[in-house]
């Protein structure tokens, strides 16, 4: 029994090749389906984050080191807001906002000139952009719509980044809030 773990998997031979960083049992019970989706590959390149750390890990055959460390400062989360015993996971959330905490990265798109990632400060779901000619960090809970709205826009959970351009960061964004935008226009 090896436990929790990421396992690369080679599909030809179809054994495991090699397993690193254990799943955090504690932590784990504070995930979202949204944020079990924490691998992703740019270019030739797998890598991995968890969204309660400052730091994007790149994965070798052999080995897992830090690609990308952010610094946070003093809004890293605090191993004693991670490791308590919430009964509830809004009870962890709220912790988190009372202790101003930096918490629930995820959505990262890296291109060749910039990583993007959403997180939430208190209340509020920010964006940033990370230029990597730069080494800028770059964070804002408002957006520029030029879809819908043409106007700064708030935000929020469900947009997704899915590429980008050289001048625009391309989203998704879910039916129903595009609709709303839409009604938003007639009205």
């Amino acid at each position: 029994k090896s436990g929790n773990r990421i396992k690369i998997y080679d599909i030809i031979t179809k054994k495991a090749l090699d397993e690193y960083l254990p799943v955090d049992p504690i932590t784990s019970k504070y995930l979202f389906f949204s944020e079990l989706t924490n691998l992703y590959r740019y270019k030739d390149t797998i890598c991995f984050f968890t969204s309660f750390t400052d730091t994007i890990f790149q994965i070798e055959k052999n080995r897992i080191f830090p690609r990308y460390i952010f610094d946070f400062g003093n809004h890293l989360i605090k191993k004693s807001v991670l490791y308590n015993n919430y009964s509830k996971v809004f009870e962890f959330g709220n912790k988190c906002i009372e202790t101003s905490c930096i918490w629930d990265v995820n959505t990262i798109l890296e291109t060749d000139n910039f990583v993007f990632f959403r997180y939430r400060f208190k209340e509020d779901f920010y964006y940033s952009f990370f230029n990597k000619r730069t080494n800028q960090l770059m964070s804002s809970k408002y957006f520029f719509d030029d879809l819908c709205l043409n106007h700064k826009a708030k935000a929020i959970e469900l947009i997704t980044p899915i590429g980008s351009t050289n001048k625009s960061l391309l989203f998704r964004v879910e039916p129903y809030y595009f609709i709303k935008y839409i009604n938003q226009l007639k009205n």
